[in-house]
């Protein structure tokens, strides 16, 4: 084993060992590790450090040194690249332990094989409130306390009552590959993960689709984000859909539009104003083309009922759109 117990590092690092392990206690330190080693266990105990870890494939952060931390950052932040598949077996730890100006208590996590988190991870950060320097999603655009960035095609799996936890920011999950493919992520019975804004505080659900929404936790005023999805946010559950189109089939056989008067019905006023907005909204006219793609004669039954579903969802659009979600 390579074993480092130090008081300031004076260089970077480059470690080719079984297990790897690093005490040091020296301040103002920003420092890149690249290390080969099945097991790493990296503790900075002074104040103001910035960690670079760079893992080959396969490794693993492990407690080598009985403190049952794998990271502990007391003043400071860290990435983690893991070149491959990674594994997270001991606590992650990284704090901000003052208010000196600079942001820290934060943790980004890029992995390009599948990585297992077998152990709790918090990140705080509750005194400097800036997002300045703050890690983000590869598309630059969510920043958060802590970050994990999936670079390849690997799932993310949190083992069984496995807690990550964000106090005092949001946390990005960039971690889907494509929109939707929630294959890519694992939570076990009990895991969850929490976005806060003081330890103690409570959290709501995120109202979302996604199959572990229920634990998916965050405070008021804190926000998860689940990318690629994250640029179309959960909206809060509209009326069944059976009922959608029971209301819609009853208001095609009620009204009769193709009985009124060309141009002077109120109905095709309605119609003609909620099929501008919807055509203004791309999400929602694709799905109407989708799914009544084959209307083609102006007084066809099904064209009159896309014309009430039409209508219907107008209630629901504003400004062309529907609304968004709130906490």
């Amino acid at each position: 084993m390579c074993s480092i117990n130090s008081a300031g590092l004076s260089t970077d690092l480059s470690v080719s060992s079984a297990d790897f392990l690093l005490v040091d206690s020296g301040n103002n330190q920003t420092r890149s590790i690249t290390s080969d080693a099945q097991n790493n266990d990296v503790t900075f105990s002074g104040s103001n450090n910035a960690l670079t870890l760079n893992l080959a494939a396969n490794g693993h952060l492990a407690d080598l040194n009985s403190d049952n931390l794998a990271i502990n950052i007391t003043d400071g932040h860290a990435t983690l690249n893991f070149a491959g598949a990674g594994f997270i077996d001991s606590a992650l730890n990284i704090a901000d332990d003052g208010n000196d100006g600079n942001r820290h208590g934060w943790l980004n996590i890029v992995y390009g094989g599948a990585l297992d988190i077998n152990a709790d991870i918090d990140v705080l950060s509750t005194f400097e409130t800036s997002t300045t320097g703050l890690p983000k999603d590869a598309s630059n655009s969510y920043a958060g306390l802590l970050v994990l960035e999936n670079q390849g095609s690997g799932t993310l799996t949190l083992a069984a009552g496995t807690q990550l936890s964000s106090t005092g920011g949001d946390i990005v999950l960039d971690i889907l590959g494509t929109e939707g493919n929630y294959s890519a992520m694992v939570m076990g019975s009990g895991s969850a993960i929490n976005a806060l804004n003081t330890p103690a505080d409570s959290t709501t659900a995120i109202d979302s689709a996604a199959p572990y929404a229920s634990q998916l936790l965050a405070a008021s005023g804190r926000t998860i984000y689940l990318l690629p999805d994250a640029s179309n946010p959960p909206i809060t559950p509209g009326p069944d859909i059976n009922d959608v189109i029971d209301e819609a089939l009853s208001g095609a056989e009620e009204t009769q539009i193709q009985d009124q008067p060309a141009g002077n019905s109120a109905a095709e006023e309605i119609i003609s104003s909620t099929q501008e907005s919807l055509d203004n909204n791309p999400n929602i006219s694709f799905a109407m083309e989708t799914i009544f793609n084959r209307c083609t004669r102006q007084n066809s039954d099904k064209c009159e009922l896309k014309k009430e579903l039409s209508r219907f969802l107008g209630q629901y659009l504003i400004g062309g759109s529907m609304p968004k979600a709130k906490k």
